[in-house]
């Protein structure tokens, strides 16, 4: 999924929920997977729906052009939300694992 999420970009943001089970291992292999792609990846959380903004924030002042949220109830929940801010802040492409969001450009 990584492989084409970053076709052409260079930073991608990874959107994760610190308090989730499987933060810790999803962490572990998007980096993985970025350094194998050639990719910096920006890793940022929100474990509440107030500090997804903050998350934004950050990832607009480290320039990532593409966002992988992870699979996360507080992110599902939140879809329209993370969509829009992706939206707003000209992500080339924002997906979720389990494909839960949708491309930014759909």
């Amino acid at each position: 999924m990584l492989r084409e999420l970053v076709q052409a970009a260079v930073i991608v943001g990874f959107l994760i929920n610190p308090n989730n089970p499987n933060a810790e291992s999803d962490t572990k292999n998007a980096h993985l997977a970025a350094e194998t792609l050639g990719r910096k990846l920006v890793v940022v959380s929100a474990a509440t729906d107030n500090e997804i903004d903050g998350a934004f924030a950050v990832l607009i002042q480290k320039r990532a052009d593409a966002l992988l949220v992870s699979a996360d109830p507080l992110f599902i929940a939140s879809r329209d939300r993370v969509l829009a801010l992706a939206r707003r802040h000209a992500f080339r492409r924002c997906t979720i694992r389990a494909n839960m969001l949708r491309p930014v450009d759909s």
